[in-house]
Order: structure tokens, then C-alpha cells, then sequence
């Protein structure tokens, strides 16, 4: 189950605060619940809870660029 972003943009700052003010132990049961219902990698989870990803930059990755034949 993946969550739409507005539902992200309701829930997760919410969800941070009741991170933030638990122990190790319960930090851990509550990234262990994440991962099981919304099915995400524990360091995806851990980075949302933390503060959060950066949005995408847009930026032209290096590298040869693609050329068309």
C-alpha cells in the first residue's frame, strides 16, 4: 500500500513528532509497523521520519549525452 502525496503531506509531519519524542525501543517497533503496512525499506522509513527527503533537484546527471540515430 502506497500513500498518495497529499495523504504524505498530512501524515508524515505528524507522524516525525511521535518519532522524535520516543526511545530507541519504541523508534524501532514503530519503524518495524512502517515497513510492514506501507511495505517501505527501513532506511527509507528512517529517512522520512528524520525530516524527510529533499525533493528532486532536476538536474542533468554527467555523463555522455544520448544521441538520437
Amino acid at each position: 500500500m502506497n500513500l498518495s502525496r497529499e495523504l504524505k503531506t498530512d501524515w508524515l509531519p505528524k507522524l516525525q513528532v511521535r518519532y522524535s519524542r520516543r526511545n530507541r525501543e519504541g523508534k524501532s517497533r514503530m519503524l518495524d509497523e512502517i515497513c510492514e503496512d506501507y511495505e517501505y525499506e527501513r532506511k527509507y522509513a528512517i529517512k522520512l521520519l528524520c525530516g524527510g527527503l529533499p525533493p528532486p533537484s532536476g538536474r542533468v546527471h554527467p555523463g555522455p549525452s544520448r544521441s538520437m540515430r
